[in-house]
């Protein structure tokens, strides 16, 4: 067993199984300035119980800044799917998640965003921060 995260988990968000991807995974973020992504696999059954789950390390997003929420966005395309990070310089990162490639910046918080969230449609990114 390993450690997760060499710093304190400040955020995590578990993303739903879809059509094309029916395994569920989770994401989190990290002081490490890191986020880090995870799927949750169920193990073999072992006589006769059923397996449990078990959470496996899948990649690794390094920030420059320590990341303080993140969130998938609600796409069930998975091409289309988004990852919002917010880190300690009060920026909102936008990540496409198929391959975490940089979309977008937003600006405007003076404090950093504590929570982050999309609407239904992906339409709307509302962001809370200490300011």
């Amino acid at each position: 067993e390993k450690d997760a995260h060499d710093g304190a988990v400040w955020a995590l968000d578990l993303r739903r199984p879809t059509a094309e991807q029916e395994t569920m995974s989770l994401v989190t973020g990290s002081a490490d300035k890191s986020v880090k992504f995870w799927d949750i696999e169920r193990q073999d059954e072992d006589e006769g119980h059923p397996g449990h789950p078990m959470v496996v390390h899948a990649r690794t997003l390094q920030m420059t800044d320590d990341v303080v929420a993140v969130r998938y966005s609600n796409a069930s395309d998975p091409t289309k799917r988004l990852v919002f990070v917010s880190t300690l310089d009060s920026t909102v990162k936008v990540f496409f998640d198929d391959t975490l490639r940089f979309f977008l910046s937003l600006y405007g918080h003076k404090l950093p965003a504590l929570a982050v969230d999309a609407s239904d449609d992906d339409t709307i990114l509302a962001s809370g921060g200490a300011d």
